[in-house]
Protein backbone atom coordinates (compact mmCIF):
# COMPACT_ATOMS: atom_id res chain seq x y z
CA UNK A 1 0.00 0.00 0.00
CA UNK A 2 1.26 3.48 -0.79
CA UNK A 3 -0.08 6.36 1.27
CA UNK A 4 0.25 10.02 0.42
CA UNK A 5 2.11 11.70 3.30
CA UNK A 6 2.22 15.24 1.86
CA UNK A 7 1.69 16.77 -1.56
CA UNK A 8 5.15 15.65 -2.62
CA UNK A 9 5.92 12.56 -0.53
CA UNK A 10 4.66 9.01 -0.02
CA UNK A 11 4.73 6.33 2.67
CA UNK A 12 5.16 2.71 1.63
CA UNK A 13 3.32 0.33 3.96
CA UNK A 14 3.55 -3.41 3.36
CA UNK A 15 1.43 -5.71 5.53
CA UNK A 16 3.37 -8.79 6.61
CA UNK A 17 1.59 -11.60 8.42
CA UNK A 18 4.77 -12.57 10.25
CA UNK A 19 5.80 -12.42 13.90
CA UNK A 20 8.30 -9.87 15.17
CA UNK A 21 10.72 -12.75 15.89
CA UNK A 22 11.03 -13.30 12.14
CA UNK A 23 12.76 -9.92 11.84
CA UNK A 24 14.71 -10.16 15.08
CA UNK A 25 16.20 -13.63 14.35
CA UNK A 26 16.23 -13.91 10.57
CA UNK A 27 19.48 -15.92 10.52
CA UNK A 28 18.18 -18.74 12.72
CA UNK A 29 16.88 -20.87 9.81
CA UNK A 30 17.96 -20.90 6.13
CA UNK A 31 14.37 -20.85 4.85
CA UNK A 32 13.60 -17.86 7.05
CA UNK A 33 16.77 -16.11 5.91
CA UNK A 34 15.77 -16.63 2.26
CA UNK A 35 12.25 -15.21 2.73
CA UNK A 36 13.66 -12.34 4.78
CA UNK A 37 16.12 -11.46 2.00
CA UNK A 38 13.42 -11.71 -0.69
CA UNK A 39 11.06 -9.45 1.28
CA UNK A 40 13.77 -6.82 1.75
CA UNK A 41 14.81 -6.89 -1.92
CA UNK A 42 11.18 -6.55 -3.09
CA UNK A 43 10.50 -3.69 -0.70
CA UNK A 44 13.64 -1.77 -1.62
CA UNK A 45 13.00 -2.33 -5.34
CA UNK A 46 9.49 -0.96 -4.92
CA UNK A 47 10.88 2.06 -3.06
CA UNK A 48 13.48 2.68 -5.79
CA UNK A 49 10.80 2.55 -8.50
CA UNK A 50 8.62 5.06 -6.65
CA UNK A 51 11.59 7.36 -6.00
CA UNK A 52 11.86 7.96 -9.74
CA UNK A 53 8.73 10.15 -9.49
CA UNK A 54 8.12 10.78 -5.77
CA UNK A 55 9.85 11.43 -2.49
CA UNK A 56 9.47 8.40 -0.22
CA UNK A 57 9.03 9.65 3.35
CA UNK A 58 9.06 6.23 5.00
CA UNK A 59 9.10 2.52 4.24
CA UNK A 60 7.28 0.32 6.73
CA UNK A 61 6.50 -3.36 7.33
CA UNK A 62 3.14 -3.40 9.15
CA UNK A 63 2.88 -6.57 11.25
CA UNK A 64 0.16 -7.83 13.62
CA UNK A 65 1.39 -7.79 17.20
CA UNK A 66 -0.20 -9.32 20.28
CA UNK A 67 0.47 -7.01 23.21
CA UNK A 68 0.67 -8.47 26.73
CA UNK A 69 -1.77 -5.93 28.16
CA UNK A 70 -4.78 -5.17 26.03
CA UNK A 71 -5.11 -1.46 25.35
CA UNK A 72 -7.85 -0.68 22.89
CA UNK A 73 -6.71 2.91 22.51
CA UNK A 74 -3.22 2.20 21.21
CA UNK A 75 -3.02 1.32 17.52
CA UNK A 76 0.59 0.21 17.79
CA UNK A 77 4.19 1.40 17.78
CA UNK A 78 7.44 1.18 15.87
CA UNK A 79 9.89 -1.52 16.97
CA UNK A 80 13.04 0.38 18.02
CA UNK A 81 15.34 -2.67 17.67
CA UNK A 82 14.66 -3.10 13.95
CA UNK A 83 15.62 -0.83 11.06
CA UNK A 84 16.37 -2.90 7.97
CA UNK A 85 18.03 -0.80 5.28
CA UNK A 86 15.67 2.05 6.22
CA UNK A 87 12.58 -0.18 6.52
CA UNK A 88 10.88 0.22 9.89
CA UNK A 89 8.66 -2.35 11.61
CA UNK A 90 5.29 -1.13 12.88
CA UNK A 91 3.78 -3.45 15.50
CA UNK A 92 0.04 -3.02 15.00
CA UNK A 93 -2.20 -3.88 17.94
CA UNK A 94 -3.99 -6.98 16.63
CA UNK A 95 -6.88 -6.66 19.08
CA UNK A 96 -7.68 -3.10 17.93
CA UNK A 97 -7.56 -4.17 14.29
CA UNK A 98 -9.75 -7.21 14.97
CA UNK A 99 -12.28 -5.17 16.93
CA UNK A 100 -12.45 -2.50 14.21
CA UNK A 101 -12.90 -5.14 11.52
CA UNK A 102 -15.55 -7.16 13.37
CA UNK A 103 -17.52 -4.32 14.97
CA UNK A 104 -19.66 -3.46 11.91
CA UNK A 105 -20.70 -7.11 11.52
CA UNK A 106 -21.71 -7.72 15.14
Amino acid sequence: MVLKATDSSLRIVDYKDLPLEFYLNSNSDPTIAEKYTEDIIKQLTYELALQQEYTVESNIFFIPYYYESVSNTKLGEYEPQVNIKGIKIYKANFFVIQETYLKPTL
